[in-house]
């Protein structure tokens, strides 16, 4: 399953997931738009075009795709606590920023 055709992708697209603020009928028919790759603030679709992602993947890439540092931040935090949810009161170790200036500020993990 690596390497399937535009055509097949779209057509798991239209039968697993639905789209916010569609006509999901319609938009099976015409097919969705196969996006492959990101980098900085362009994304590739699968039939090659770039394309400024101006929505930043609605606000949660602001900080541009591929970016390797970032990666391998998460990488280590990842393989510490991935995750763990605030119900019963609980909570996880916080880190502070390390840029100067934002020592109000504190680094938390979502959930």
């Amino acid at each position: 399953m690596d390497h399937l055709d535009t055509r097949t992708l779209q057509q798991l697209d239209a039968a697993h997931h639905l789209h916010p603020f569609n006509d999901n009928a319609a938009l099976a028919k015409k097919g969705t738009r196969i996006l492959t790759r990101g980098e900085g603030a362009y994304v590739w679709d699968a039939e090659g075009n770039k394309l400024l992602d101006a929505f930043a993947g609605l606000w949660c890439v602001n900080l541009g795709y591929g970016r390797k540092e970032l990666g391998e931040v998460a990488s280590k935090q990842m393989t510490q606590l991935a995750y763990y949810n605030s119900f019963f009161q609980c909570t996880r170790k916080k880190k502070k920023p390390r840029k100067e200036g934002h020592e109000d500020c504190l680094v938390v993990m979502a959930g």
